[in-house]
């Protein structure tokens, strides 16, 4: 049974404007940095959310140490792990937004700030994420992370990847909770799977500008369970399909969809390579249609065609020559003259290499 050590000096008539909910397990190399920079932002309205999760090293020291009144302790005897610690999170919650941060990462000082403007300006999102450095266990910069921004941009590509990175997200705590919030069937990909049910009843946005940095290192989950993870979305991202659809794919063609995406790498034939265009098609006309009365609907659907163009060439490698060649039939038929030309540009550098 968890155990609340101490509540914030908030008065509760005053609920703050932002819930920041971190579960910690074993974090004792990083929570202080981690907390350190939530602890500074240069946002303060909020409530930090500190669950240690049944931690075993020096973790309850740490946090012991902070005296910050902002900070809302509730300690696990035992773990129970991420997904079930952020329900009681959410559930725990006072703010009207729900921030999200994991105890080995780092907001950069005007994260908080920047995403409640955000909110404030825009009412419709209920979901908020930003770009975000990926660095290594000794901070060296690996990569920085650039999602997209608009929400037709991010629906569709949520079929392929994540679009929104969890350490770096921001929602409405209605909104999840409209959702059902986090599912504990779904561990290690508790965040695609929020994802796939908020974004059917609510807008989604990511800025472009990196306000957090994400640690890759051996020893998280993301490193470990990397492969289940892989499994898993896609399982999930089927489900999201067959929603935007709006129906049911048989048994065959859904094991035929899971096994496309679940091994990036992996050899496809080209029946399957054949039904995944044509459903990845009809997913990408479902979207420009759900779109057309947004106010740069024609840049929208400029950049979903040409997404889906790059998702078939990218398709049509992981099987032979024949298959470029369906593909090209079918983008005479079917694509704008713009994205053609783009086409047509590709495959001749590709063959001239």
């Amino acid at each position: 049974m968890s155990q609340i050590v101490d509540n914030p000096a908030i008065p509760l008539q005053r609920l703050p404007k932002v819930s920041v909910v971190m579960s910690v397990y074993n974090g004792g190399s990083y929570v202080e940095e981690a907390m350190n920079s939530i602890l500074g932002q240069t946002f303060t309205d909020f409530e930090l959310i500190l669950i240690d999760d049944g931690s075993t090293d020096r973790t309850p020291a740490i946090i012991a140490s902070f005296s910050d009144p902002r900070i809302v302790r509730i300690n696990h005897p035992t773990n129970v792990g991420l997904v079930t610690a952020l329900r009681e999170g959410v559930e725990r919650a006072r703010g009207e937004l729900i921030a999200r941060m994991d105890a080995d990462d780092i907001s950069l000082p005007e994260r908080f700030a920047k995403q409640v403007v955000f909110f404030d300006t825009h009412p419709e999102v209920g979901v908020l994420g930003t770009a975000m450095r990926q660095v290594n266990s000794a901070g060296q910069l690996l990569a920085i992370i650039s999602p997209p921004t608009d929400h037709a941009l991010i629906e569709w590509s949520s079929l392929f990847e994540s679009t929104v990175m969890h350490p770096t997200v921001m929602m409405r705590r209605s909104v999840v909770l409209q959702a059902g919030n986090y599912n504990p069937d779904y561990i290690h990909v508790e965040d695609t799977e929020l994802w796939s049910r908020m974004i059917l009843i609510t807008r989604f946005a990511n800025l472009s500008e990196p306000l957090c940095i994400r640690r890759w290192r051996v020893g998280s989950i993301s490193y470990q369970k990397s492969s289940l993870q892989q499994q898993r979305s896609a399982e999930i991202r089927l489900q999201l399909l067959q929603k935007i659809l709006g129906r049911e794919l048989p048994k065959n063609l859904a094991t035929t969809y899971i096994r496309a995406w679940a091994n990036p790498a992996a050899a496809l034939s080209i029946d399957t390579v054949s039904q995944v265009i044509l459903l990845l098609s009809e997913a990408n006309q479902k979207l420009i249609a759900a779109n057309q009365s947004a106010p740069n609907f024609s840049a929208i659907a400029q950049q979903l065609q040409t997404d889906l163009a790059h998702r078939i060439i990218t398709l049509s490698q992981r099987d032979s020559r024949l298959i470029t060649k369906l593909i090209y039939r079918w983008f005479r038929t079917h694509t704008p003259y713009t994205v053609k030309n783009w086409i047509n540009r590709l495959l001749a550098q590709r063959h001239s290499s």
